[in-house]
């Protein structure tokens, strides 16, 4: 009679994981540990995707009002980001346009200057230049930001115990 290798619910997981320390533990027992965390990792990961893509639908349907859960609050973000098509072809004509000084200018340790391209692009009189080199996209972010000290010190006075008769507390 075979017996199948015992799987630990997630509620009795801590105490699984205690039991990996044993070296009379079966290694099988401790590659189940490890599947089961790896399991549960990517099912939050999961989670967590829909969740941030309920929020944006609930951000959108309210104005794009953001909202606070307790210490975090959640908002849209557009940011804007900017990739050269193609490195080749916009290096040659950046070279052309603007010669070697102004193609240096241009250039950072890791990528192009793109605010510095289209400036120097735009006063050299070929601004319709940079829109084909490089490609801008914005794409809506949900953003999770805590919520900082000096937020959480302002005081709402609604929250404020009123006294008996009239006026309000001072």
């Amino acid at each position: 009679m075979e017996t199948k290798p015992y799987k630990p619910s997630v509620d009795d997981l801590a105490v699984h994981i205690a039991r990996c320390a044993d070296p009379e533990t079966s290694i099988e027992f401790l590659a189940e540990i490890d599947n089961r965390i790896r399991f549960m990792k990517e099912k939050i990961k999961d989670y967590e995707k829909s969740r941030d893509e309920a929020f944006k639908e609930r951000i959108k349907a309210c104005d794009g009002a953001g909202f606070t859960l307790g210490y975090m609050r959640y908002r849209l973000v557009t940011p804007t980001e900017t990739k050269c098509r193609d490195v080749g072809e916009c290096l040659k004509s950046i070279l052309e346009l603007l010669g070697p000084e102004g193609a240096a200018l241009c250039l950072s340790s890791s990528a192009w200057k793109y605010g510095q391209a289209r400036t120097m692009l735009e006063e050299s009189g070929n601004a319709e230049v940079f829109d084909a080199l490089f490609e801008t996209r914005k794409k809506e972010v949900l953003k999770g930001e805590p919520i900082t000290d000096k937020q959480l010190i302002s005081i709402d006075e609604r929250f404020i115990k009123q006294p008996k008769g009239k006026g309000k507390v001072s």
